[in-house]
């Protein structure tokens, strides 16, 4: 045992919890861990000590920089990439070189606040309980259509450890009832405890218990099929279930645009891609969807008749990945046009942002002096 023990530390193989119970969230991501990842591609991930996939940041912002909060899931989370290749740090990057090119340097900061598995619920009360009090100029809710609509209905989301809002009379209401369920009950017991304080003492229990949780899955697969997620989204809400999901979703956005006008800033509302959306096989696309842009049209229509800054980026990254035939989505470590963003993904997304936010969204700023705060 302690030389498996040895031999794991020294290969660096560990597979750590990088998740916590959360009151407001549900979950969120523990602080100060450090650990490789490696179940789609391959990278080195590092938690901040305010438990963030990003380096340690300040909440006071230093006057004369434009700071950009990004809120989403783990496309924004961004586990399978290495940090520097991340969405946040492509934006950033990309930005800071479009200024130069104006013979501006103003400094950016682009901040990740995404955690895998959020809904647009969670990614509010993320907005309310954290992200606002860095004083962000620019709010990034990243939508992923594949399952965003589906976390944020009670009655389609089968996880159970997590917040939800209702639209009761034409207002939201938060439903925290997780906090008596069953299941969050196991997830703070003190075996539950006890139990994370082994795995995060040894290399061997993490290595024993992440390869038990692949056969569990492996033996409970969840049906997807190979080029999309919840199929449901692309089409007209054809049950009480669906119409729900989607008023509540719509509702969510406009109380995020509500909360973060409030608070002085601006919010940009950007739709990702689904991996059957821009998979580079046309016959894969048109065989396994029949409206691919129903869910990124119905948010876009919904942000014009509101009013808030929209951005969808699967038409642009459908158009790319089938001229260059490139593959967007999907590691070496497990199938190419499936999961989450590769590198070509998170660099085109990202430049894409940037140069939305360059060319819409910072003469609006300026004209307002907002980074100046």
């Amino acid at each position: 045992m302690g030389i498996l023990e040895i031999a794991l530390r020294l290969m660096g193989i560990s597979y750590p919890g990088f998740y916590r119970p959360d009151l407001h969230l549900g979950a969120s991501l523990r602080p100060g861990i450090c650990a490789s990842y490696s179940k789609e591609g391959h990278s080195h991930v590092q938690i901040n000590s305010q438990g963030w996939h990003d380096r340690e940041r300040s909440l006071k912002k230093t006057r004369g920089v434009l700071r950009i909060a990004v809120l989403g899931d783990s496309f924004v989370e961004a586990f399978h990439v290495s940090w520097e290749n991340s969405l946040c740090q492509v934006i950033g990057g990309d930005l800071i070189k479009r200024l130069a090119v104006d013979s501006q340097h103003d400094p950016v900061e682009v901040l990740n606040f995404g955690v895998s598995g959020y809904g647009t619920a969670q990614e509010l009360l993320a907005y309310r309980h954290c992200v606002r009090h860095y004083s962000p100029d620019l709010v990034v809710l990243a939508v992923f259509t594949g399952n965003d609509i589906r976390e944020n209905s009670r009655a389609l989301e089968r996880e159970r450890t997590r917040p939800f809002f209702v639209c009761h009379e034409n207002r939201l209401e938060e439903d925290d009832s997780f906090l008596a369920s069953p299941q969050y009950r196991q997830l703070t017991s003190r075996r539950t405890r006890f139990i994370q304080h082994i795995l995060d003492a040894s290399y061997l229990a993490q290595f024993a218990y992440e390869y038990k949780s692949r056969f569990v899955q492996a033996m409970h697969p969840a049906g997807n099929n190979p080029g999309g997620l919840n199929d449901g989204v692309y089409l007209e809400p054809h049950d009480e279930a669906w119409s729900d999901a989607w008023r509540v979703t719509e509702a969510l956005i406009a109380k995020l645009d509500e909360e973060v006008k409030a608070d002085g800033s601006r919010l940009l509302v950007v739709t990702l891609s689904n991996p059957i959306q821009v998979h580079p096989d046309c016959a894969l696309r048109a065989r396994l969807a029949a409206s691919l842009f129903y869910p990124d049209d119905r948010i876009e229509e919904f942000c014009r008749r509101n009013h808030i800054a929209e951005l969808s980026l699967v038409r642009p990254l459908q158009r790319l990945a089938d001229r260059e035939h490139l593959f967007l989505h999907g590691f070496s470590n497990t199938t190419l046009g499936c999961g989450h963003w590769n590198e070509n993904g998170h660099r085109c997304a990202g430049e894409l942002i940037s140069e939305y936010i360059h060319q819409n969204i910072l003469p609006q700023l300026r004209r307002d002096g907002v980074n100046r705060r």
